[in-house]
């Protein structure tokens, strides 16, 4: 790893890390690392393993929403949209929506070991919930809440820090992460839909030290979908489809009315 980097980003792979690899990851920690993990449900390549040393438990999930779809109303769908973040620094400028795809959960672990501070950035909404039965998901195209799954908000995001001399590092250095329960964020797909970008290069930021870059840029103007709440949408149903239409009709019978009758 170079002594200059000023952080280590790692997205999942297909193939499972060496161990020989994580004695390098460890070591870079364990001396001031910084380091950002973007994980993928089915693909965590060992590093669900690694988090867990690091206070951070990796779910063998996938999270499942309600999302709205015009004319066919609620629907489970597998993109939730966050617009909860945490008190950390890192997302402490983050008031607009990000949109994960096909994520996992990345919960803080309860009792982590001395010296490490675990800290959720994000949530899911109230409606979703992390879904374990991966083989009916993805084979049946079904899913349904059980006693098993974690109910809504799910956290998807968890940043940990701590010094490196309490983990048995060298030197009085500051070692940080954060992990991400989706690696879709940072891909040109998913990059600049809503607020996503916004919130890697947060956290990215916060990791370099580089203060400037834990916040929102401006933003140029660019097509972009909306991502209704069940609410919203009922609304934009009821409205565009039944009290719209029936008020123009109303209005043209009344003017016909008044035109013949004259």
């Amino acid at each position: 790893m170079p002594d200059d980097a000023d952080v280590l980003i790692i997205s999942s792979a297909a193939k499972d890390w060496f161990p020989r690899e994580f004695e390098l990851l460890r070591a870079y920690m364990k001396n001031g690392g910084r380091l950002l993990v973007a994980l993928e449900p089915r693909r965590d390549s060992g590093l669900a393993g690694f988090m867990a040393e690091w206070g951070v438990l990796v779910g063998d999930d996938v999270i499942v929403d309600q999302q709205v779809r015009m004319f066919q109303g609620l629907s489970l769908g597998l993109d939730p949209v966050v617009a909860r973040y945490g008190k950390h620094p890192a997302v402490a400028s983050m008031k607009e929506r990000t949109l994960f795809s096909l994520a996992r959960s990345v919960t803080p672990s309860p009792s982590p070991r001395a010296g490490l501070v675990v800290e959720p950035l994000a949530f899911t909404s109230d409606t979703s919930w992390a879904e374990t039965d991966l083989d009916t998901l993805f084979d049946s195209s079904e899913a349904k809440l059980q006693d098993a799954d974690i109910k809504g908000p799910v956290v998807v995001a968890t940043a940990v820090s701590g010094f490196a001399e309490a983990i048995g590092g060298e030197g009085d250095g500051e070692f940080q992460m954060v992990v991400l329960g989706d690696a879709s964020l940072l891909t040109n797909q998913f990059f600049r839909q809503l607020f996503n970008d916004a919130l890697v290069l947060s956290a990215t930021g916060w990791l370099a030290g580089e203060s400037q870059l834990i916040s929102i840029p401006p933003r140029g103007v660019r097509a972009s979908r909306a991502h209704l709440t069940a609410k919203e949408g009922r609304n934009v149903f009821y409205l565009s489809v039944l009290l719209l239409p029936e008020f123009i009709l109303m209005m043209g019978i009344a003017v016909w009315w008044r035109r013949t009758s004259l």
